[in-house]
C-alpha cells in the first residue's frame, strides 16, 4: 500500500467527549491514522490488525489501545468481524481524575510500558476475557449510553473509560513487572527527577509518583535510592534547599519567604534542613557568599 493510500480520520468534538462505534469489516476499510486515541474492542470473528508494518491475530475478547499518528487497519479470517470502537482526546481525561499530572500519567504508563516490552508487540493486544467478560461489558454498556444519550451520558463514558483504562494498566503492569530489568526502571527514576525538576519544591510526594507508574511506594523508594544514591526525601530535601540558596543569593527575599517558596510550612523545619545541607543557617549562608562577591 502506497503512502497515498493511507486515510486520516480526525477527532470531531461535535460527536461529544467520547465516541462510541460499533464497526464491521468492509473491503473499503484501508489502513489510516488518526488524531485521537482509540480503543478497539473486538466483539465478533477473528482476523489480522496490522499495526505500523507489524501484524497481530485477534479474535473476540482483544483490546487495542492505539495512539495519534499510529497506521493500522483491520484484515479478516472469519467474517463477519466486529469490533467496538471508543474515541477519545486525553485531556478529556481530566475530567475523570482529580489532576491533569494524574490523566496524562496514566496514559504515559500505559504507552511507556508498551515500548518496553517485546518490540514484535508494537502496540497494545491483549486478551482480557479472564476477567469475567467485564471489559466485554463495559463496552457494551458504553455503546448503549453514547447511542441513547440519555441525561448525564457523558459522565458514566468517562468513568466507564477510567475503569477500562485501569484494567488495562493493572494488567500490563502485572506482565511488565518482572520483564523490566534494572536498566528500564533506570529510565522511569530519570523521568521522575525530570518532573521533580519541573515541580515546585515539595509539591510531589513519593507517593503519587509511585502511583502514576504503578509501582508500590517501596519498590519505587529502592529503585530510586538504586539510580540517585540517596533516598527520595532526602533528594527532595536537597532539591528545596538548592532552590533556598539559589533565592538567597539572587533576590532580596526575607527568610520566611524563601522558606514559603521552597514549600516548608515550619521555620524549625526549613533551618534544621538548611544547615543539614550547608553547614550553616541562611542568614550566614548569605552573607557569606554575597561579602565574598563584594571582595572580588
Amino acid at each position: 500500500m502506497s503512502v497515498t493510500e493511507v486515510s486520516r480520520y480526525e477527532y470531531n468534538r461535535e460527536m461529544g467527549r467520547i465516541i462510541m462505534r460499533s464497526s464491521i469489516y468492509r473491503p473499503y476499510l484501508i489502513e489510516h491514522t488518526h488524531g485521537f486515541v482509540e480503543l478497539v474492542y473486538i466483539t465478533r470473528g477473528c482476523g489480522i490488525h496490522t499495526i505500523d508494518g507489524h501484524t497481530v491475530r485477534t479474535r473476540r475478547g482483544d483490546i487495542f489501545l492505539i495512539d495519534y499518528g499510529v497506521k493500522h487497519n483491520f484484515q479478516p479470517i472469519s467474517e463477519p468481524f466486529e469490533w467496538i470502537n471508543c474515541i477519545f482526546r486525553p485531556e478529556l481525561l481530566c475530567d475523570v481524575f482529580s489532576t491533569q499530572e494524574s490523566a496524562a500519567s496514566l496514559l504515559y504508563y500505559i504507552f511507556y510500558h508498551n515500548k518496553l516490552s517485546d518490540p514484535n508487540a508494537v502496540m497494545l493486544n491483549m486478551n482480557l476475557r479472564s476477567e469475567n467478560e467485564d471489559v466485554g461489558a463495559l463496552f457494551e454498556d458504553m455503546l448503549r449510553e453514547y447511542t441513547e444519550k440519555k441525561h448525564g451520558y457523558e459522565d458514566i463514558l468517562e468513568h466507564y473509560l477510567m475503569v477500562i483504562l485501569t484494567k488495562i494498566a493493572r494488567r500490563i503492569f502485572s506482565q511488565a513487572e518482572n520483564r523490566m530489568d534494572l536498566s528500564n526502571h533506570a529510565d522511569i527514576i530519570q523521568d521522575v527527577l525530570e518532573k521533580l525538576e519541573r515541580s515546585e519544591p515539595g509539591s510531589i510526594s513519593a507517593k503519587q509518583l509511585s502511583d502514576s507508574y504503578f509501582l508500590s511506594q517501596s519498590s519505587f523508594s529502592t529503585k530510586f535510592k538504586e539510580k540517585v544514591g540517596m533516598s527520595f526525601l532526602e533528594y527532595v530535601i536537597k532539591l528545596r534547599i538548592g532552590r533556598a540558596c539559589e533565592l538567597l543569593l539572587t533576590t532580596d527575599l526575607q527568610i520566611g519567604e524563601i522558606q514559603s517558596c521552597t514549600g516548608y510550612q515550619d521555620a524549625k523545619a526549613f533551618y534544621r534542613a538548611f544547615r543539614r545541607c550547608t553547614g550553616m543557617t541562611p542568614t550566614e549562608y548569605r552573607n557569606l557568599y554575597t561579602q565574598s562577591e563584594d571582595n572580588q
